[in-house]
């Protein structure tokens, strides 16, 4: 029989909230760095199975579709909702191994266009998915959304290079300054409540509400606009503006001045700038 989780492995809901549960997120960077040291979907899920890790609370029993399934979860690397768990470079380099892994499709879409790539009807993360040799689609991960694109590789990075090269040649676009006002996650307010939560009850220990209000600090820098960043397309812009439209300039519009490539259908394919730009142009025909 199986069971559906209501949340992904690793998390638990507390006081109507998403936590990470300690012991399964351990797990799941356990299943990452396993992963990445070359053990198969196939042995994960039997070590896991043999120290008793329990996927579904039904039973301890694991199979390489559980692991697989922990492996391709984007949630793990944290959004308004779910804290964190997997650093961006632990996912990123697992993602490409399965792809590398993959001999019916080879992938040939660079990282930074597969961590950069939403789902142009809704904006949630969309995955590629392999079908069979010769064939690939890129699936919405949004429960609500479900959209499906059919793109070959080829076509998606042709019609990306080609969105670039507009972009090479378009400094303007870059002009617009990069908001500058905070946008709150949620988890600052979230730690400040427990803090007033913690004064109030009036039963905690010193190290707790230091804890606490070192936490809120944290949260709320983390939040804060990043000057850096203005800087860095600032300079991309003069250096467009100069003529320099080399294939570095090109890679480092796409790794600093683009937040995503939204995928919206086989013909249409956008980039989203930092500074709220969008650069469309229609997908290379194959």
């Amino acid at each position: 029989m199986a069971w559906q989780r209501t949340i992904p492995f690793g998390y638990q809901m507390r006081q109507g909230r998403i936590e990470r549960n300690p012991a399964d997120a351990d797990t799941v960077r356990d299943i990452f760095t396993r992963y990445l040291q070359g053990e198969s979907l196939q042995h994960i899920a039997m070590a896991m199975a043999a120290q008793g890790i329990r996927y579904h609370e039904h039973t301890a029993e694991w199979n390489k579709n559980m692991v697989k399934r922990v492996l391709e979860n984007s949630r793990y690397l944290g959004d308004e909702q779910y804290p964190r768990v997997i650093s961006d470079e632990d996912f990123n380099a697992a993602q490409t191994l399965r792809a590398c892994k993959n001999t019916y499709t080879p992938c040939k879409v660079s990282d930074e266009i597969r961590t950069r790539a939403v789902c142009g009807q809704c904006g949630a993360k969309i995955v590629r998915v392999a079908k069979r040799r010769k064939t690939t689609l890129w699936k919405c991960e949004s429960p609500d959304c479900g959209y499906t694109a059919h793109i070959s590789d080829e076509r998606l990075v042709a019609a990306v290079d080609a969105l670039l090269d507009e972009l090479a040649h378009t400094p303007e676009a870059l002009a617009p300054r990069i908001p500058r006002e905070a946008k709150p996650s949620g988890g600052a307010q979230r730690v400040a409540n427990e803090l007033t939560n913690a004064l109030n009850r009036g039963a905690e220990s010193v190290e707790y509400i230091r804890s606490l209000v070192f936490a809120c600090a944290a949260e709320k820098y983390g939040e804060l606009p990043d000057s850096s960043l203005q800087y860095k397309v600032d300079k991309l812009r003069e250096r467009i503006e100069a003529g320099d439209t080399d294939k570095t300039l090109i890679k480092e519009l796409l790794e600093t001045a683009v937040r995503s490539i939204r995928i919206t259908d086989v013909d249409n394919i956008a980039l989203e700038l930092i500074n709220g730009q969008i650069i469309v142009k229609e997908a290379a025909e194959e």
